[in-house]
């Protein structure tokens, strides 16, 4: 539960500095990195 916890607030993070972030391309980078890590 708590990993859980950190993961959607984890998500809400970068999705807000992805909103606010003009280089999208370097979010995309790090969020696929983190899923294939498997937090998501």
């Amino acid at each position: 539960k708590i990993a859980a916890r950190i993961v959607k607030t984890g998500r809400y993070i970068y999705y807000k500095l992805a909103e606010g972030c003009p280089n999208k391309e370097l979010f995309f980078k790090v969020l696929d990195n983190i899923q294939g890590l498997g937090f998501i």
